[in-house]
């Protein structure tokens, strides 16, 4: 069947017929058509939009200083626009991109996902996003995050981990989409962050000008290309009115997959994902849990993805294997020489499938654990 005519898009000359044919062929949806043309009418260069009409001079000097500081526009026509950001309603016009574009990001590998959560995360959290991302991109998938403080920074400080197999290098550490410009991270705190993300083979993205500084507004606004570049978004922590909720809404109106995990039920922070699996998002436990919902394999052998356990990973799971069924706080209290490393290995050992959580923050041995 032909294609319906676009209002916005006449017959009455060669120009608005290849234009028309060109958006057909690429995949852009009608509303991103229309807004792409509106713009071409206000007198943006079909060739150029993501710059206006300025002087020549002016534009050179633009191109110089994106040139020195590494960064490059990828508009929607360009073949290096993200494929998945093209069908999405109201896509950017073009991307500010420092760093490099993954072939995953283009629509050209397994799976992306987007880890999203409360910037008031606290070390359970954390952990479980860390650990989430580490095991996603040693399984050649990528991650997407915001760079925001707390469960976003845990995604991305996961995905830069010590890998070093060819996997982890053909997959890269992911994607930071900002919600200012590219030369102005925010929170400033995560420029280490964004810089070992760019020097490792990631990229930082935004919409928004090279300095663009932070505004309440671009955060949902951007919250919508976090939620386009990924097959499934993954919320870890978030209260009602966290801006992950607004993301995993988004996922949802754009026909991606949303996965929550369910967290410990009495706390604020897994009220915004215990919302989420009411309204139909899938409850996950682990990587591999997300694997699944993919449909994906892993990509190495047992032995490659799941190393031996450390000592201490091992007295916790056999901690909780003896015991059948212990409360979060009773494994904390029982290994307290460490509790901060307690929090980060019981986060890890539920990713990896080690340990299961039970309503109540109870904790009970993983298929794994059986092998012990």
């Amino acid at each position: 069947m032909d294609e319906p005519k676009d209002s916005n898009f006449g017959e009455s000359d060669s120009f608005n017929q290849s234009l028309r044919a060109w958006f057909i062929e690429n995949g852009f949806s009608r509303t991103s058509r229309s807004r792409v043309r509106n713009h071409i009418e206000s007198g943006w260069d079909i060739q150029r939009l993501a710059v206006t009409k300025r002087s020549t001079e002016k534009a050179g000097a633009e191109i110089a200083l994106l040139e020195r500081h590494g960064v490059s526009i990828v508009n929607c026509l360009s073949s290096r626009f993200p494929s998945r950001l093209k069908n999405i309603d109201d896509a950017p016009l073009q991307l500010f991109v420092k760093g490099k574009l993954a072939e995953s990001s283009l629509g050209n590998h397994r799976a992306v996902v987007a880890i999203v959560g409360t910037r008031q995360a606290d070390n359970f959290g954390k952990c479980l996003s860390s650990g989430l991302a580490r095991e996603l991109r040693k399984s050649g998938v990528q991650v997407v995050s915001g760079l925001a403080r707390g469960i976003d920074s845990a995604a991305h400080r996961g995905a830069l981990s010590d890998l070093t197999s060819p996997i982890d290098r053909l997959t890269g550490p992911g994607i930071a989409c900002l919600g200012s410009g590219v030369l102005r991270i925010y929170p400033r705190e995560n420029q280490e962050i964004a810089d070992q993300l760019v020097a490792e083979g990631g990229a930082l993205i935004s919409e928004y000008g090279l300095f663009e500084a932070p505004r309440k507004h671009h955060f949902p606004e951007r919250n919508r290309i976090i939620s386009g570049l990924a097959d499934l978004v993954v919320v870890v922590q978030a209260d009602l009115r966290s801006g992950s909720m607004i993301t995993a809404n988004l996922a949802a109106d754009q026909g991606r997959e949303v996965a929550v995990f369910p967290g410990r039920v009495n706390e604020k922070l897994a009220a915004g994902t215990l919302e989420l699996a009411r309204n139909g998002a899938t409850l996950v436990r682990s990587g591999n849990d997300i694997l699944e919902i993919l449909r994906l394999e892993p990509l190495r052998s047992k032995s490659e993805i799941e190393p031996e356990l450390s000592n201490f990973k091992r007295r916790i799971v056999n901690f909780v294997a003896e015991s059948g069924c212990v409360h979060f706080d009773q494994i904390v209290s029982s290994f307290s020489e460490d509790i901060e490393r307690c929090y980060r290995e019981i986060g890890e050992l539920e990713v990896a499938g080690w340990l299961v959580q039970e309503p109540g923050d109870f904790y009970a041995p993983g298929t794994k654990a059986a092998a012990l």
